[in-house]
């Protein structure tokens, strides 16, 4: 029996996302529970609250209401320098993490999230392990300091490009696997599209437009919303998901909508959406563009979090997979020529598909046990 932990870190849900599907891939195929027992392992669940809430709260806190804050975080914090001062004093906290390993004593180590590097540099110094360890990198582009480590024993990527900034970052190319991001395997799966929108009460035969509201300042997005709300004519139709935004759920489903609209709170199908939709207007987060990418459908990006979700965008840019847009009016105006002109959708749609990737997940978990069992 082989044991792997799956460590991630509930800090935003692009993590937990890569952790949850990557875990499923790998039972799947490396013969779960006989052969191999894999475990997800949340860092804000097993350390020092005092340290975990503080460091989540504060992350949260200042993306949604102080980008400008967490920008000046992100890059104080990018680079070795502070990677070592960071972990004299936060080392004291780490007592929980080192009883977790003696006691599980892993064959193999995968982490979604680059804070679990601080730990294992002092535990393998500490106790003299040399563990396993892989690393999936959630975000393109944009990769901060905290993400390399000399412990990696592969870096899996999400595409070409991400992996060209960490070969100039300093990684050996043969530690690198181009293999996606772990998303949902059915967003690349066939579909009824058409009976999924009349469910809804909408229609398959006009374009869909899909928003959906993420952590980060969301001002911009609600403005582009009622602005289409009040469009009479439109040639579309919209679907909302607010997600943890339980009180703009609640103001967006009184609203009276012109276009044929529909407004959700969270939903446990993200994956249908995605495949019903035509369009995405989303942030610029890592998950969420990845999955729209997996769905082989174009975005318009309204927001982008200073620091790691400025690559993400970067890449929608640099490839034509969409469009970044941050003034409402100009969203407005951008959507509404997109949904007159559904060649120009289509016309994304197939660009972006060379991008997609819904299977990475599977990948990622074949070649870890072809290659480590």
């Amino acid at each position: 029996m082989k044991k792997i932990l799956i460590l991630t870190a509930s800090y935003g849900s692009g993590h937990l996302t890569a952790a949850r599907y990557l875990n499923e891939a790998i039972r799947q195929i490396g013969g779960y529970p006989e052969e191999v027992e894999t475990e997800v392992l949340d860092l804000v669940k097993i350390g020092n609250p005092l340290i975990t809430n503080f460091a989540r709260n504060y992350y949260e806190k200042s993306v949604e209401y102080c980008p400008s804050l967490w920008d000046l975080t992100y890059r104080l914090t990018n680079c070795k320098q502070i990677f070592r001062i960071m972990n004299i004093f936060t080392e004291p906290f780490y007592k929980p993490f080192y009883q977790l390993f003696n006691e599980k004593r892993p064959d193999l180590l995968i982490s979604t999230h680059p804070y679990w590097n601080y730990i294992l540099e002092v535990y393998n110094e500490k106790f003299n392990q040399k563990i396993k360890y892989l690393m999936v990198i959630t975000d393109s582009i944009s990769i901060h300091y905290s993400w390399l480590s000399e412990l990696v024993n592969y870096y899996f990527v999400p595409n070409q490009d991400t992996a060209e900034v960490i070969i100039n970052q300093g990684v050996n190319p043969e530690k690198i696997k181009v293999f996606g991001f772990p998303v949902n395997p059915e967003l690349g799966e066939p579909f009824n599209r058409n009976k999924f929108l009349n469910d809804l009460g909408l229609n398959s035969e006009v374009p869909t437009i899909l928003f959906t509201l993420g952590l980060g300042k969301i001002e911009k997005l609600l403005a582009v919303i009622k602005k289409l709300s009040n469009y009479v004519g439109l040639p579309g139709q919209i679907m909302v998901i607010c997600g943890k935004y339980e009180n703009v759920y609640q103001e967006l489903s009184k609203r009276k909508y012109f276009p044929s609209t529909r407004i959700f709170s969270w939903v446990d199908n993200m994956a249908n959406y995605l495949r019903a939709a035509d369009l995405v207007v989303t942030k610029a987060g890592g998950a969420i563009v990845t999955e729209c990418l997996a769905a082989g459908k174009p975005i318009i990006i309204t927001h982008i979090t200073p620091g790691q979700e400025e690559g993400n965008a970067e890449l929608i840019k640099k490839h034509e997979l969409g469009y970044v847009e941050t003034e409402p009016d100009k969203i407005v105006s951008l959507i509404v020529k997109l949904v007159n002109s559904p060649e120009k959708i289509k016309e994304l749609q197939n660009r972006v598909k060379k991008f997609s990737l819904p299977d990475a997940a599977c990948r990622i978990a074949k070649f870890v046990v072809n290659k480590f069992y």
